[in-house]
């Protein structure tokens, strides 16, 4: 079974659902490009056997491991950091060995830079085969591409590359107890330190892959306006300080269902 080649939906989709003739000119300026394709036909034949291996992968190899990583579970909490199970472990490394981390990041990082449509398609294949490693996989490359459409080039640099090679990832930190729907309500502060960077305080909940290493967290700073417009986004780093986590990660929920992904509570201290 190939969740691309076996599939006529997603082959009619990739041929005639997306307008190429505006897309691959973003991508792909002038040809020939720097993989070697000639023209737009080559360039979707590519997408179209890159998206096989995927579909091949995520019908025999992420399908038949789903039932095991929703008994092992995404692993365990453990001083504040997150362990992967032996489950998720293997769904990683064969991520890694495909390029799937990169597929949308640039070139310049190790990624790939294919279009976002595509990438999308493979996460539609993972989300077929498991919906919980589709959850997990899906949190590499949306942190690389806020970083690099956000961050600073010493951000990019140091990040990007290690999230293509599957060695860190990140999440998005919004939900808060007490503040869900209401998102103007949140109380995490940012205070401004004198060396540029910011004291987080705070509590998350509900953070899908909180323990990846790298947090992008919603806070407001002392003299942030009421509502939505008080709040900021900061890139924060699990690792990086010299008296120990940047941000502790105190528990994994315990779900009813999708038990192979994380989510957990994380506290900024």
């Amino acid at each position: 079974m190939n969740f691309f080649s076996d599939s006529k939906e997603w082959k009619w989709l990739l041929k005639n659902a997306i307008d190429w003739d505006k897309i691959l000119p973003l991508y792909y300026p002038t040809y020939p490009t720097e993989d070697g394709h000639q023209n737009k036909e080559e360039v979707i034949s590519f997408l179209e056997s890159l998206l096989e291996t995927t579909g091949d992968w995520c019908a025999n190899s992420v399908y038949p491991r789903a039932e095991k990583l929703d008994r092992e579970g995404a692993g365990e909490v453990k001083d504040g950091k997150t362990y992967p199970s032996p489950a998720l472990l293997e769904l990683y490394k064969e991520a890694a060995e495909l390029g799937a981390f990169g597929l949308g990041s640039s070139r310049k990082y190790g990624g790939m830079e294919i279009p976002v449509s595509a990438g999308l398609v493979m996460l539609g294949q993972l989300a077929r085969g498991c919906i919980a490693s589709s959850t997990q996989i899906a949190f590499f490359g949306s942190i690389a591409d806020m970083i690099e459409r956000f961050g600073t080039d010493e951000m990019r640099d140091k990040y990007i590359p290690k999230i293509v090679a599957g060695e860190i990832s990140g999440s998005m930190c919004l939900t808060e107890p007490g503040c869900g729907s209401d998102l103007g309500a949140l109380k995490t502060t940012a205070t401004p330190q004198a060396d540029g960077t910011y004291l987080i305080n705070g509590s998350k909940i509900f953070i899908t892959n909180a323990g990846g290493g790298l947090g992008l967290v919603l806070a407001k700073m002392p003299d942030a306006p009421q509502g939505l417009d008080g709040i900021s986004i900061f890139l924060v780093d699990q690792s990086e300080h010299p008296e120990g986590l940047n941000f502790k990660v105190v528990k994994n929920e315990h779900k009813m269902g999708m038990h192979g992904s994380f989510t957990c509570e994380v506290l900024y201290q």
